[in-house]
This record gives structure tokens, C-alpha cells and sequence, in this order.
């Protein structure tokens, strides 16, 4: 059957030249040659550092709760949109991102420059970005095995008749040091160290709750 599609594919592609790119652009996504994520990344954080100057211009003229809520429209969306792709890559790009983060957190808060921001994303109840993909993640791993997603998506992960516990979720085996920021192994490593009240949550919402409960104690 493989065969056979191949051979129609390239029945498809014959005499049509097809360009090499080391990246390209899917659906507001962008793809690069070796999956590392980092000009999707950088692209993001570039966007944030526009919303920067948009957001020193606002804070002219607004103040408290109307400028968190400018951030959970002009700045969040970037961060989750797609985030179980991009949200556990490599660190050095992803630390860029934070750092752009905070810069705006400090402008809507009126904060210093170099104000410490830990008690900002407390107060305003905001997620840092390696808690909101660890978060996004979570709930992706918690729809998938739960048959909450398109059917394409619900048999990416499976229960480790191993463990102690038939919620733990098998880890694939893998080569490349890249594969580890895919979904497929961060998402099982992500739920395996979740605890079993919380994986088995009746609901999905219930399941939020004790999540960012757990990961808050994590992070703060």
C-alpha cells in the first residue's frame, strides 16, 4: 500500500521542480529544515517585542486590570497558539521568550526595569512560558487519552502496563536528541510526573484545576 502511494506521489511531482527551503510558513506556524522551532520562536518573540511599544503607548492612557486584559489579547494568544509543538523546545530560545515576557509584564505593571517579576506572575495570576507549555502540554495528554480530540489524535499515547500505575504513559523510544521535544515524548514525561488524582480527574475542568495547582507549587 506504501508502494503504491508513493508511486502516485511521484506520478504527481513528475516534471514539477520543487524548491529546497530551510523553512516555511503552515497555518501562522513555521517549519524549519531540522524541527528545532527556533525561527517559529524568534518570530514569536519578535511579535511580542512589537507589542511592546503598543503596550508603552496604552499604558499612557489605561492602567491595572485593562492592561492585563490588553496582555490576554495581544500577547497571549502568541504564546498558546500551537504551543504543544513549539513549547518544550530547546531552552536558549525559549529563555528569550520569557525574557520578552517579563519586559511586558513590567510595562503594564509600571514596574521597574530590572524589577524582579516572580510576584507579578503571582499577583495577576499569569503564567511564565515553560509553565503555560507544560500546562498546554498536560491537557493535550489528558484530551488525547481521554477522547476529547479528533480521532487522529487519540491513539498518539499509551499506557504503561509496566508501572505501578495503569495511569502512567509508555515513553518511545528514541534516537535523536531533537525527538525529545516533540509532543510525543514530552507529553508522556510531562503526565508521568503528574499525580494520580490528577490524572484521573472525572472532567476536564477538574483536571485544569489540580494541574495548575500542581504546577503553580513547581514553578512558584
Amino acid at each position: 500500500m506504501i508502494g503504491s502511494v508513493v508511486i502516485n506521489l511521484l506520478s504527481i511531482l513528475q516534471n514539477h521542480h520543487i524548491d529546497r527551503v530551510n523553512h516555511t510558513n503552515f497555518l501562522g506556524v513555521t517549519i524549519d529544515e531540522h524541527l528545532s522551532w527556533k525561527i517559529h520562536i524568534t518570530k514569536v518573540s519578535g511579535k511580542l517585542s512589537r507589542m511592546c511599544g503598543i503596550l508603552l503607548r496604552a499604558r499612557q492612557v489605561l492602567y491595572g486590570h485593562t492592561l492585563i486584559s490588553l496582555y490576554d489579547a495581544l500577547v497571549k494568544p502568541h504564546l498558546i497558539y500551537c504551543n504543544v509543538l513549539w513549547g518544550n523546545s530547546y531552552k536558549t530560545p525559549l529563555y528569550k521568550l520569557h525574557l520578552m515576557q517579563k519586559r511586558i509584564l513590567r510595562i503594564i505593571t509600571f514596574s521597574e526595569f530590572h524589577a524582579h517579576t516572580r510576584p507579578i506572575f503571582i499577583n495577576y495570576d499569569i503564567m511564565s512560558v515553560k509553565f503555560l507549555s507544560k500546562y498546554l502540554s498536560a491537557i493535550f495528554v489528558y484530551k488525547s487519552i481521554n477522547m476529547k480530540l479528533p480521532l487522529t489524535f487519540c491513539s498518539l499515547f499509551t499506557r504503561n502496563i509496566t508501572s505501578r500505575t495503569s495511569c502512567d504513559l509508555r515513553i518511545p523510544f528514541h534516537r535523536h536528541k531533537k525527538t525529545e521535544h516533540s509532543i510525543l515524548i514530552s507529553g508522556p514525561r510531562i503526565w508521568n510526573k503528574l499525580t494520580k488524582l490528577c490524572k484521573q480527574s472525572s472532567s476536564l475542568h477538574i483536571f485544569k484545576k489540580r494541574l495548575r495547582r500542581l504546577l503553580s507549587i513547581e514553578f512558584n
